[in-house]
């Protein structure tokens, strides 16, 4: 998974020294009725180092869903386990032909899109 991986492939996000498993922030996502997928990576982050970002897959687009599943989240998570990176709505997360998350083209679609990853 590369350098921010645990022994079981679950990507690790460093937030201010406090390890953060991205699988479990993407377990919380999918429990909430409009979300169909969810992958979770790190943003750096000048104050933090890292912080969380979700992508989402939704059922059902509408205006104002990125601020509305942060808020939803926050207060089932521990301060440093908060999306501050934000979540971006996509139409499809990258997989492998047997269905695995393909983090690092998350990462690099995340890299494109918003390409002043160190001044969040």
């Amino acid at each position: 998974m590369g350098r921010n991986s645990n022994a079981n492939g679950d990507a690790q996000i460093k937030v201010s020294g406090f390890q953060v498993s991205a699988s479990e922030l993407e377990a919380l996502l999918m429990t909430h009725p409009n979300v169909l997928d969810a992958a979770v990576i790190p943003r750096p982050h000048e104050r933090f180092g890292e912080v969380p970002r979700a992508y989402v897959v939704l059922r059902e687009a509408t205006a104002g869903v990125e601020d509305a599943l942060v808020e939803w989240a926050a207060p089932q998570l521990v301060h440093y386990k908060k999306l501050r990176g934000g979540v971006v709505v996509t139409d499809r997360l990258p997989k492998t032909s047997s269905g695995k998350l393909l983090r690092r083209e998350v990462l690099k679609a995340d890299r494109e899109r918003f390409p002043a990853a160190g001044q969040s």
